[in-house]
């Protein structure tokens, strides 16, 4: 909650790559170690506390500010040990939470969950589930402080090349040819997505360096291989994959074709500038902010459901009254509303929204949502989970004896969802 709190009083700050490293550097300090790992891509830092897992996302954004942090309080059984775990046993791999993970600081008696890795065999796979990781990694690695940067190198043996190797760097993927020293760098802007429009990225170039041959014949794999560094979609090359059997007769490339590159044509497709998209700038107009409900009315209205008495009841004591019909809220009052959910629970929306192009003041909203989150706490103890950003959004899910009650906010929008616990928590951990 600390944490939660922490990021909330961001809201509105400028934020770069050194405002990052600070944060992380003093969450380290206040939490009195290093974070467990790192992940990807999309980088996240974790740290366990007692039975509580800290995550921290860093990452690129739209909007006012070009970086955005987030930060999630999580029970480390139910969000990691199960509903983590079945994700990577159940889901389709483009589905995985993550695809890497770095081993930072080992906590003496603390188990960290590594999932198997899903074997990619064709360029196909690959442009799918390892050229992502890498067009990220060089944003990822630079919003890493210097001091748990790791390196990130492959290789690969291409039939006109020999040996190739991609180095990821806080500037982008160096490109070297072993046999003939030529380097290049695929620079981070161009991989970046926000970028802009532009015709390279790593799926292209390390398939395009290869001149057609099979995945599984050019050998692409991870240099660095060490105890820290773990992948979890990768080229099934080394003995731990022989001994389970897995050859490149087990994969077909299929009829994708991919155009032959030279070190030099692609150094060319790396100069030319990036196709620029035209975008209309959306004027947004900021309106006062007035919240349609209380922290007391809130405690009430949420009290008296999970006693089991009739909502209609409940909202009506309150000043709502049934709405005539369409699609819109059932109850509505003056700056609020409520909706019953598909699991029989029910929405209250705390604020009335806006007109389109118009916006409440992002500090105001999550300060006035803090309030709220605060009096449930008061009420009903710590949340079970929580998750803030300097983005302006604020989640807290209370659990009572297997009722739920989960508070967001953010884009003008603050709302209370009353009901089951259970469907809550696998909407936000599942």
């Amino acid at each position: 909650m600390l944490v939660c709190d922490q990021i909330s009083r961001m809201v509105g700050a400028p934020l770069d790559e050194e405002g990052i490293h600070r944060f992380l550097r003093g969450l380290a300090q206040v939490l009195e170690a290093e974070p467990i790992s790192m992940y990807g891509p999309g980088l996240r830092f974790r740290w366990v506390v007692d039975d509580r897992t800290i995550e921290v996302e860093a990452q690129r954004a739209r909007g006012d500010w070009p970086f955005e942090l987030r930060v999630r309080g999580m029970d480390t059984e139910y969000a990691i040990d199960i509903e983590e775990y079945r994700t990577f046993k159940w889901a389709d791999p483009a589905d995985y939470p993550f695809y890497w993970s770095v081993d930072i600081c080992q906590i003496p008696g603390t188990w960290v969950f590594y999932p198997g890795a899903y074997p990619v065999g064709t360029w196909d796979s690959f442009s799918d589930l390892i050229a992502p990781t890498l067009d990220e990694l060089p944003a990822d690695i630079a919003m890493t402080p210097p001091e748990w940067r790791r390196p990130f190198r492959w290789r690969m043996t291409a039939p006109q090349l020999g040996d190739v190797f991609f180095t990821a760097l806080p500037e982008g993927v160096e490109v070297m040819v072993e046999s003939t020293g030529e380097t290049l760098l695929v620079p981070r802007s161009i991989l970046e997505r926000w970028s802009g429009s532009h015709s390279v990225g790593m799926g292209m170039a390390i398939a395009g360096l290869a001149h057609g041959a099979p995945f599984m014949s050019v050998g692409f794999a991870f240099c660095e291989r060490d105890e820290a560094h773990h992948f979890y979609a990768e080229a099934p090359i080394g003995p731990e994959w022989e001994r389970e059997g897995i050859s490149a007769d087990d994969f077909d490339e299929g009829e994708k074709t991919w155009e032959p590159l030279s070190v030099g044509e692609l150094r060319r497709l790396i100069a030319r500038p990036p196709v620029e998209q035209e975008e209309e700038p959306i004027e947004i107009r900021r309106a006062p902010f007035r919240a349609g409900l209380g922290a007391p009315e809130v405690l009430m209205i949420v009290g008296d459901i999970r006693r089991g008495r009739k909502p209609a009841r409940v909202f009506k004591k309150h000043g709502a009254r049934r709405a005539r019909g369409g699609d819109g809220p059932v109850f509505e009052a003056d700056g609020w509303s409520a909706n019953p959910k598909r699991d029989d629970g029910w929405r209250v929306n705390l604020v009335e929204p806006p007109a389109a192009r118009v916006r409440f003041d992002d500090r105001e909203v999550v300060e006035y949502a803090r309030g709220i989150g605060g009096a449930l706490a008061q009420r009903y103890g710590p949340p079970f989970g929580c998750e803030a950003s300097t983005a302006g959004t604020l989640m807290q899910l209370f659990a009572v004896d297997g009722f739920g009650v989960r508070l967001y906010a953010g884009y003008s929008r603050v709302e209370v969802e009353i009901g089951q616990f259970k469907p809550m928590a696998e909407y936000e951990y599942g």
